[in-house]
């Protein structure tokens, strides 16, 4: 009966069901609302996302069980290798297996799920409410020839014998014998650990990296439901849709990077469905097999391909959809085009997709668009030409190859001199640092639109709030916001973090503090790079009185901030001072600087940094001439950065830059002074560019 109801309701609905949906709900009225609720959020009906979901779907995710990063213990003898399937759901890896199931020399049963797991115990706790866990029941079936009551019996022996997966994954190449196993489960990339656990158990495994179109990807995730049969908590779909998009890619990407280019091939949907035959040859070739014709032609005997449940009524265990056709659909390559999302893709995932040449209109064509996601024309994969993936022994065309999974920001607070600072970072701790610092009246969330291009290249980046700043702590009436202050506070954070090398970008006064750590840390500092670089006014002694008097005059009526009534207030004020940033962009930055007070909400840096006498009185430390020499001493090296239409560093004060470090890059590029956040892709790209080498 249930599994009568979900073809109806798939029939009648539109609505993909799963089993354990129907057990969760016994009653009518209970099982009648939550189908009431499952359309409402199929149709966009519910309450809006929330913020972060609408931003585009950057924040981080973890899935349940099969995506924990976790140790695994490492089996005393490899085995011999199989082949690995490697995709996000919904990317056509059941077409592509049950077409590979066609070579007589390989066995490609539908999902294992195996790898994420110790025992197999475990893994039948976990899989335990949903069907995902059959996919090893009917591999057992074929290679055995029993039913689905014997089989079970096998795997329930199996399990009270306390086999480990090492030792399940030994009785299955057993049985395979002279044929290739075939392990195809995309809950493989959700995780890291799991990924790199094929290698902690197989000698000389090969990999397959299927990838399509994200908005093909994401439109058939929410349409499928897929969070219900991944059993992932209630979130907004299509936020979730691109996380695991995203995340899955990023992930084997990663890991791809670690694995010698002959042992994984990179395979686009699009060319497989527009061009079967050369798809599969070059398969073929990749695997060492003589291509067949069976490979090509997944229809014809499908019924020996394992395409079905473990017993008459039960799903299909890999995509129900496959059996709707009956021949490989070359307008799928193209199904993309006529999705609409809700709203853009999240910069990370952009930048992910540009890997594959993957167009990204956001106004898809339904509304005649003829724009790219940065309003640039299609390129020619948006036109039906096929696209090219990067090859796996030739570096991609572009710079953001991935070597660790994409960033988005986390936070932490460390104490420093007595002060807790607070870090924005993005990438591994293991990667080599990159350290980005802010401007007056800045935090260290402006390098969010920079940061992942330069994780995506190997690095790890670190942006502290300075002492004052964004969510950094004030100081008393005794305190300091003077340059040196800031100098002592970074060179005891690199120290405290233990950064015995690092590059270092700084912008606006963040580039003098830069500059200055360089020259006195020279040992440890590899690479310097100065956006938009204050440099101190010529010493004035007949303005030295009035500087003192109103530098006294502050310290004795401190400023305070304004109030704004409520988050949009604020928000409005930020884009008044900063016109160019977008909504989503600018509400984040005011929500990570912003404090509920009494009347409404205010600023959390210290209202006393808006005395700019407070960042010229350092003891003669930063006066015009010093700075000089302090430029004069670098001997890294370095780049300066300028916007074109700048009216805050001079061109006098670029001229004197420019001179004192006469074995430095200058470049200048669109924007004013705020180049982070005015021009981050123009900046990120000299960044890149001027970054050490990393060791292999």
């Amino acid at each position: 009966m249930v599994m009568d109801l979900l073809g109806i309701c798939k029939r009648d609905l539109g609505l993909t069901l799963y089993p354990r949906e129907v057990f969760e709900h016994p009653t009518l009225a209970a099982l009648g609302s939550y189908l009431a609720q499952a359309l409402a959020r199929l149709h966009g009906e519910l309450a809006p996302a929330s913020a972060s979901a609408q931003a585009g779907g950057d924040q981080s995710w973890r899935m349940p069980i099969w995506g924990q990063e976790r140790p695994f213990v490492a089996p005393a003898q490899t085995l011999p290798g199989p082949v690995f399937l490697l995709s996000s759901p919904r990317s056509g890896s059941t077409l592509l297996r049950v077409m590979l199931a066609g070579h007589p020399d390989l066995f490609c049963p539908p999902e294992l799920h195996l790898l994420p797991f110790e025992t197999l115990a475990e893994r039948q706790d976990a899989l335990a409410e949903n069907y995902l866990g059959e996919g090893l029941q009917r591999a057992l079936m074929d290679l055995t020839g029993l039913d689905g009551s014997a089989s079970q019996q096998i795997l329930a022996n199996w399990t009270e014998q306390g086999m480990d997966i090492p030792m399940v994954y030994g009785k299955l190449l057993e049985l395979t014998g002279d044929r290739r196993l075939v392990d195809k489960s995309p809950t493989y990339g959700f995780s890291l650990s799991t990924l790199n656990r094929a290698e902690q158990i197989f000698d000389q495994a090969k990999y397959i990296h299927l990838v399509r179109h994200p908005y093909a990807v994401i439109d058939s995730f929410v349409s499928n439901r897929m969070d219900k049969l991944f059993q992932i908590p209630d979130q907004e779909p299509y936020g979730l849709a691109e996380q695991v998009w995203r995340g899955s890619n990023h992930n084997i990407l990663s890991f791809l990077t670690g694995i010698e280019g002959d042992r994984h091939h990179t395979l686009c949907y699009e060319d497989l469905v527009r061009d079967p035959e050369q798809a599969m040859v070059a398969l073929c070739k990749f695997l060492d097999l003589p291509f067949h014709s069976a490979l090509v032609d997944p229809y014809s005997d499908r019924d020996q391909r394992m395409t079905d449940g473990v017993t008459a009524q039960s799903l299909p265990i890999d995509d129900p959809n496959f059996h709707r056709r009956k021949t490989i659909d070359p307008s799928l390559a193209d199904a993309w085009k006529t999705v609409q999302l809700p709203r853009p893709l999240g910069t990370d995932s952009q930048t992910l997709a540009q890997i594959w040449d993957y167009n990204l209109p956001f106004d898809s064509p339904l509304t005649g668009s003829g724009q790219g996601a940065q309003g640039k024309p299609l390129p020619d994969s948006a036109q039906g030409k096929p696209l090219t993936p990067p090859s796996p022994s030739v570096t991609p065309k572009v710079p953001w190859i991935q070597t660790e999974p994409l960033a988005t920001m986390a936070e932490q607070t460390v104490t420093v001199r007595g002060l807790d600072l607070r870090l924005c970072t993005w990438g591994a701790p293991d990667r080599p640092a990159i350290l980005c610092l802010h401007g007056v009246l800045e935090q260290g969330a402006i390098w969010d639109a920079i940061a992942p291009t330069l994780v995506a290249q190997g690095y790890r980046v670190i942006a502290p709030d300075l002492r004052g700043h964004g969510q950094s702590a004030h100081l008393g009436p005794e305190g300091n916001y003077q340059l040196l202050d800031h100098l002592a506070d970074i060179d005891a954070l690199t120290q405290g973090l233990g950064l015995e090398t690092l590059t270092v970008v700084g912008h606006s006064m963040g580039a003098m503090v830069a500059a200055a750590l360089t020259v006195a840390r020279p040992d440890r500092v590899n690479g310097l790079v100065l956006a938009e670089p204050v440099v101190p006014g010529v010493d004035d002694s007949t303005e030295t009185a009035d500087q003192l008097t109103a530098h006294l005059d502050y310290l004795a009526h401190s400023p305070t901030h304004v109030v704004y009534p409520n988050h949009a207030a604020a928000c409005d004020r930020l884009r008044q001072a900063l016109p160019f940033l977008g909504p989503e962009r600018a509400a984040a930055l005011t929500d990570r600087i912003l404090q509920p007070v009494l009347g409404g909400v205010q600023w959390t840096w210290d209202p006393r940094l808006q005395v700019r006498t407070r960042f010229g009185l350092s003891g003669g430390t930063f006066t015009r001439d010093r700075y000089g020499q302090i430029l004069q001493g670098i001997s890294v090296p370095t780049t300066l950065i300028f916007g074109e239409s700048s009216e805050f560093v001079r061109p006098e004060d670029q001229t004197f830059q420019s001179q004192r470090l006469p074995h430095g890059s200058v470049h200048h590029i669109p924007g004013g002074h705020q180049l982070p956040l005015e021009s981050p892709q123009a900046l990120v790209e000299i960044i890149a560019a001027a970054l050490p080498e990393l060791k292999s």
